[in-house]
């Protein structure tokens, strides 16, 4: 049960942000696969890094579509990211960007988000749903003690696994 709720624990390091040309450049370092899911400004896919054969989530952002204020929002998304390492926290593994598209390489939560869980299951047992609170809750206190950059709740759900 808790492999699906929990994020591999990831030892701290900088996170790399690479400007390349185009999407050609990443596809030589990742092979794409199927949509995991999609927003206004982007979509997320799942890939494989082409050398190791590990997966991962990528979020693709046209950043042109998100405009002034939101390629302001995605930078400050970065920018948090790169600094949390929890374990019930997904976990960014690197970025790379072009002039119109920025890619987030994200660990991949293989059984799905929270949403898709309950969908599927249509409820939890007592001894899951304790583990997602306690989960939700440890990240929320880590969170909390990292100060004011971890305050855009509205966006911190995105980050939970």
């Amino acid at each position: 049960m808790t492999s699906q709720w929990t994020c591999a624990n990831n030892a701290e390091k900088k996170v790399p942000h690479t400007r390349i040309e185009d999407e050609p450049s990443i596809q030589k370092i990742y092979s794409f696969g199927k949509k995991l899911g999609q927003g206004n400004f982007g979509v997320v896919c799942e890939a494989t890094h082409i050398e190791s054969q590990r997966k991962w989530a990528i979020k693709k952002v046209n950043k042109e579509k998100a405009g002034t204020s939101g390629v302001k929002h995605l930078e400050r998304e970065v920018s948090i990211m790169k600094q949390v390492k929890h374990e019930h926290i997904i976990h960014l593994e690197e970025v790379f960007e072009t002039p119109k598209k920025m890619y987030l390489v994200t660990e991949l939560c293989e059984g799905g988000d929270l949403r898709d869980l309950l969908q599927k299951n249509k409820h939890f047992t007592e001894e899951e749903t304790r583990h997602i609170i306690k989960s939700l809750s440890e990240a929320l206190v880590y969170l909390h003690k990292k100060g004011d950059a971890y305050k855009d709740q509205h966006n911190l759900s995105c980050y939970f696994t």
